[in-house]
């Protein structure tokens, strides 16, 4: 913790007062060691402490300054002039243009580096790091061909569920894609201000290139040498979206829809990894939508290895493009599909783990619908629990909830042809498209070429499991 009044930094041991509030006392260094017991906001002895919460950022509060009010020349209205962003509004769209505006003398280093910044800076703003949060409703962020962070400690754009991103992101050249290299976790200091709990009660931080998202845009963006470990501290977190939270489950006004397109993280023969608690995800560690909301993640591709790490927890999952996802019931010809989304990245879970997601749920509407269509992974998924099992589409399905599969498959490696799903039987533990299926009511259909069945799936005491003898057809039922 931090003494205010003589701006060190000192080790205290944490306790509890008589009414559970917490309660500290110096522990080192020895000179501050007086045996008193303070709260938070203790004046007592002069001291005043309070928690230290640093996150390293890589820019400065003029920086930011300077983008918010227009005055760095990167943030522009359609016409091209420059713009303050609290002008920002759906008849009145801005852009940020990420890299315009530096020195054209600059080294190539200087130049990254002055992205780099201006990178951060973004990010700073949506965080409320030096000013009022903005979520950047309204706003493009359009990146260059590409954009380095070697040697820089990245803090997600959108670092909580109090600062969520709701823009869009897109490359600054219309049909190319924007690569964004060497964003890693290392040097990442969590800040327990945005530590969230789980109902399973993990506890952790969303990160990566954007932490929490409440709607909005992500397309043609490539992440490489991708390398992200927060084993101990990372929930509801990928490589290119952590969580994509929207606004109240009753309200009218929910943030918008969710759309992440044509969106690559890593390479083949890559190293690339993400290791996570869990909820952990090659492109989008959680989705969890509100009503009305509709999502989209299309023509994906990931080749990072995904794990969750997480031995203590429950409901252990992992997935190759989505690690969790909450469906919810949308507005009338709505949405929510996994489409052309393809996982060469290994997958390692405790509990669960699947090809291209890793669990659903159904939080606000048990008749929500969610389809995977066209997609298809690699073979190489592995669960470590005892009676656990992985699933090629989806680890493991928790409520009530219709769920269509539609012309997917699986590989054993990469270039390997593709064995295309067309039924579902749950003795068939290696290849077979849900890993496990809690009890309940539930309707899988299966489609491949022109061949169609649909399944409902139940257990009559409403405790165990799913099994194979509780898979019942509608010509079985006839």
């Amino acid at each position: 913790m931090w003494l205010r009044e003589e701006n060190r930094i000192v080790l205290v041991q944490k306790g509890e007062d008589k009414n559970g509030e917490a309660t500290y006392t110096i522990t080192y260094p020895d000179q501050y060691v007086d045996g008193e017991t303070y709260s938070g906001d203790d004046v007592g002895s002069g001291y005043k402490l309070e928690m230290l919460n640093y996150v390293q950022i890589e820019t400065d509060k003029e920086t930011v300054e300077s983008i918010i009010d227009g005055s760095s020349g990167i943030v522009v209205n359609e016409s091209g002039a420059s713009a303050a962003l609290s002008t920002a509004s759906a008849t009145n769209p801005l852009t940020i243009e990420i890299g315009t505006g530096i020195d054209a003398s600059a080294t190539a280093d200087e130049k990254r580096e002055a992205v780099a910044t201006q990178m951060a800076s973004v990010a700073a703003i949506v965080n409320g790091t030096f000013t009022e949060a903005n979520s950047l409703e309204n706003v493009t962020l359009a990146l260059p061909a590409e954009v380095d962070m070697l040697g820089k400690v990245w803090a997600p754009i959108g670092d909580s569920l109090a600062h969520p991103f709701a823009g869009t992101v897109a490359p600054q050249e219309e049909g190319q894609q924007a690569v964004v290299k060497n964003l890693s976790s290392e040097g990442y200091t969590v800040n327990i201000d945005n530590i969230t709990t789980l109902a399973s009660g993990q506890a952790g931080v969303s990160y990566r290139f954007i932490g929490v998202m409440s709607g909005g845009t992500v397309e043609n963006i490539t992440l490489e040498s991708v390398h992200i470990d927060l084993s101990s501290t990372g929930i509801e977190m990928g490589a290119l979206v952590g969580l994509v939270n929207g606004k109240d489950s009753t309200a009218a006004d929910y943030m918008g829809d969710v759309v992440i397109r044509n969106c690559t993280v890593g390479k083949e023969n890559g190293d690339d990894y993400v290791y996570g608690r869990s909820k952990v995800g090659g492109v989008v560690g959680c989705l969890e939508l509100k009503v009305g909301q509709n999502a989209t993640i299309e023509g994906c591709v990931n080749y990072a290895a995904v794990k969750a790490a997480d031995q203590s927890g429950d409901q252990v999952r992992a997935g190759g493009i989505v690690g969790a996802w909450l469906a919810a019931k949308t507005k009338e010809g709505g949405i929510q599909t996994i489409t052309n989304c393809k996982n060469y990245g290994a997958v390692t879970s405790r509990d669960h783990a699947g090809g291209i997601l890793g669990h659903i749920y159904s939080g606000w509407d048990k008749g929500s619908l969610l389809e995977i269509e066209n997609c298809f992974t690699v073979t190489a998924l592995t669960t470590t629990g005892a009676e656990t099992y992985p699933g090629m589409m989806v680890g493991r399905w928790q409520d009530d909830a219709i769920v269509i599969i539609r012309n997917c498959g699986f590989l054993t490696e990469i270039g390997a042809n593709v064995t295309n799903i067309t039924s579902f039987d749950m003795k068939n533990r290696d290849t077979n498209a849900i890993g496990l299926i809690r009890p309940g009511r539930k309707t899988l259909t299966i489609e491949s070429g022109s061949e169609k069945v649909t399944y409902s799936l139940f257990t009559p005491d409403n405790e165990n499991w799913v099994t194979s003898a509780d898979i019942v057809t509608p010509e079985a039922t006839a």
